[in-house]
């Protein structure tokens, strides 16, 4: 479980903290907020399954 948090934390930090300069705590909460809300439909593995997201599942035809 901690790798899943620490490889969560290096995302945020290379896709949202990184990439903004905060001026006050309240835009920074409002940019993680949205990046919290962004991040599980960026696909790939989920969290809590630790399995591909169904979007990216190959479906027979």
């Amino acid at each position: 479980m901690n790798a899943h948090i620490e490889s969560f934390h290096s995302i945020l930090e290379s896709d949202c903290l990184s990439r903004h300069e905060f001026q006050t705590y309240a835009e920074a909460y409002k940019r993680v907020s949205e990046f919290m809300d962004y991040y599980p439909k960026m696909g790939g593995q989920t969290a809590i399954t630790d399995s591909p997201d169904s979007s990216l599942v190959a479906r027979p035809v």
